[in-house]
Parts: C-alpha cells; sequence; structure tokens
C-alpha cells in the first residue's frame, strides 16, 4: 500500500490531476470542445512492419500512406507539450513500434518527463540477442504487449504471415528470464492472443505456456474482422470468426465518443488523426511539425468532428467495435479446455488501451 501511494505521489501532479477532471466534466457535459488536455496519446514510431497480417491495413497493403519514421525532434515537440497533462504514452499505430531503432529513445524521453506510463506492443521478432532485451527492460517501458496469436508454427503462420513463432517464443522466455535476473517488475508483460477461427483450439497451449514462461498477463483478444478493409462487402472476413461466441465482438454505440475527448493520435510524421481506427488518416486534424499539438486539440477540424460525432454520422464511427472488453486469464487457473471462458480481472489491475 505504501509502495502505491508513493508511486501516485511520484506521477501525479496538481495540474495532471485538474487536467484528468476537466476531461472527465466535458465527457459529462459531451462538450464538443474540451476543457483539458488529453492525457493519453498514441504515438506512431513508425507504420512500417516486417509481418503481413491479413487484417492488418498495412499488413494487407490497404494503407497507402507513405512508409517513415518518427524522428526524436518531431516526437519531443509533441512530448514537451503534453507531458505535464499526460497519463500514458501508447507506443503503437499501424506499425512494428521497434522498427524505429529511435522507439527506445521515445520511451526513455517520456519517462524522463515524469509520464505515469509507456506502453509498447510488439510482433517480438527484433529482440535478437541479449542486448536488445537489455535495452529494452532498461528503457523504462512500464508495460510491453506481446502479439502471440498461436502456438504452433502452422497456426501461427495463417495470421502472422513471415514470423518465427519459435524465435517469438524464445524471446518471451529470454525477457522474463531477464527481468528475473536483473530483479525488476517493469516492463509488466502481456501476452495478447486475437481469438480466431484458426487458433481457438489452441487457447489450452497458449494458457499453459504463459504459465509456464512467467508472463504478467494473458489478454485474449476479440477480433475485428472490419479492422483495415477498405471494401468489407467484397472480402469475406467472416472466415476470421471465432466458434466461441465469447469472443465475439459486441456492437457498441459510438455516439458520443470519449476517447475523442481524452486521446489522441500522432502519425509518424507528425499528422494528428482522432484515433486509431483513423487508419488510413481520412481525417487528419493538423500536424505537429508546424502547429502547436495543443492548439490543434481544439481546432475548427477537431471540435467538428467531435460535434459530428454526437450522430455517429461519420464512417470510421459507424464501423467502431474497438472499445470493447476483451477476456483476462488468471493464470493460475488449472486448464481452459472444456470452460466457458468469461471476463476474468488480470493477474495485477492495470489500465487496458485496446489497440
Amino acid at each position: 500500500m505504501l509502495s502505491r501511494y508513493n508511486w501516485v505521489l511520484k506521477n501525479f501532479s496538481v495540474r495532471r490531476i485538474f487536467n484528468l477532471a476537466l476531461v472527465q466534466l466535458s465527457m459529462k457535459l459531451k462538450l464538443s470542445r474540451t476543457l483539458g488536455k488529453p492525457y493519453s496519446i498514441m504515438i506512431e514510431p513508425t507504420n512500417s512492419c516486417n509481418l503481413n497480417c491479413p487484417l492488418c491495413p498495412t499488413g494487407n497493403k490497404s494503407d497507402t500512406r507513405k512508409k517513415g519514421y518518427m524522428t526524436f525532434e518531431t516526437y519531443k515537440k509533441v512530448i514537451d507539450e503534453l507531458a505535464p497533462y499526460l497519463y500514458e504514452v501508447v507506443m503503437w499505430n499501424y506499425g512494428e513500434p521497434f522498427l524505429n531503432p529511435l522507439t527506445y529513445d521515445f520511451i526513455s524521453y517520456a519517462k524522463q518527463k515524469r509520464i505515469p506510463k509507456v506502453i509498447a506492443s510488439t510482433n517480438a521478432h527484433l529482440f535478437k540477442d541479449d542486448k536488445a532485451i537489455k535495452k529494452l527492460i532498461n528503457s523504462g517501458l512500464d508495460r510491453l504487449i506481446i502479439s502471440l496469436d498461436g502456438m504452433t508454427k502452422g497456426t501461427y503462420e495463417k495470421y502472422r504471415r513471415g514470423g518465427n513463432i519459435k524465435q517469438v517464443l524464445e524471446t518471451i522466455k529470454k525477457i522474463m528470464a531477464t527481468k528475473k535476473a536483473l530483479k525488476v517488475k517493469n516492463p509488466f508483460v502481456e501476452l495478447q492472443f486475437i481469438v480466431m477461427r484458426q487458433n481457438e483450439h489452441e487457447l489450452p497451449l497458449i494458457k499453459n505456456f504463459a504459465k509456464e514462461a512467467g508472463v504478467d498477463a494473458l489478454n485474449l483478444k476479440k477480433v475485428n474482422i472490419y479492422m483495415g478493409i477498405k471494401n468489407p462487402a467484397k472480402t469475406d472476413t467472416t472466415k476470421y470468426l471465432p466458434k466461441n461466441d465469447n469472443f465475439i465482438r459486441e456492437k457498441i454505440d459510438t455516439k458520443n465518443c470519449p476517447i475523442i475527448k481524452l486521446s489522441t493520435v500522432v502519425n509518424w510524421n507528425g499528422e494528428v488523426v482522432p484515433c486509431c481506427m483513423d487508419y488510413y488518416s481520412s481525417f487528419p486534424l493538423g500536424n505537429t511539425t508546424g502547429q502547436s499539438i495543443k492548439k490543434i486539440w481544439n481546432n475548427k477540424k477537431y471540435v467538428n468532428f467531435r460535434r459530428a460525432n454526437k450522430t455517429a454520422n461519420i464512417p470510421i464511427c459507424k464501423r467502431c467495435n474497438t472499445y470493447v472488453k476483451d477476456i483476462n486469464v488468471k493464470l493460475s487457473s488449472e486448464t481452459l479446455e472444456n470452460t466457458t471462458l468469461k471476463p476474468e480481472m488480470p493477474l495485477e489491475n492495470h489500465s487496458k488501451h485496446v489497440k
């Protein structure tokens, strides 16, 4: 209890708490022009990836944006402006974050600016030796999400095309062993398993591996079959839907979306978009390379977007079912076989930001 109290004192300033209250008030009042600044930000280190996942706009090549890597200058400008207000920085969007070698520096700089939580997601193919793993751990990262959508070569490669399951499993074990050797708790390591038709039979295997490797949490994610598909009517993505109804995404009400009032997304080139569902940058709201992120946050385009969202009359809002409850598995459970999975609390309470 004392350590948690000290953590709060260390990371939460009066300004940060006051801003949080303003954002919450803006959501309650359903304001289009928010009273506070974003307290969560998604940073896209790069929109390039080393894998070709079929439901990802980068992997299936439907995203025609120019490929590139965020510079430290672009990143620093955004963080310097928003650090006093931010609770978390999320390091991903549509690419493998660690393809950008500056991502480690991005993480470290955010921690230097006393931002409480820095989270990254990875396919875990780039940490090929002990040096890379120690660099990851020493960066100050608070939470690491590792995508692992299969436990056998055939199943894994049906979705993580171009991936190497053997290498990923070895990397996960090495990360946990290195944390133990260094006697550190962070990063909190969460395995993320997107449950689909072709891999749901391997749920017992991923559960057993998670326990064996000693990871901190296992998240069973519900597949989004419309993400990165430009013409859903012409593309059969229903083949990815699992048979288990517990893993089918619910239809949610996207009117008055809270996400666009509390967080924002900055792509690798400094372009600001409203949320991660805008994977083609269809709604650019400004660019941080020539503008202040704080001014962009409540500029005419942003305010009009929030106002239009009140009727959900926006294409990316109509198809959104991103922020749904996934299933966190208690790793102390003995088996997943022959059980009906229900939402449970993870081993440790930690805020979830679903990609």
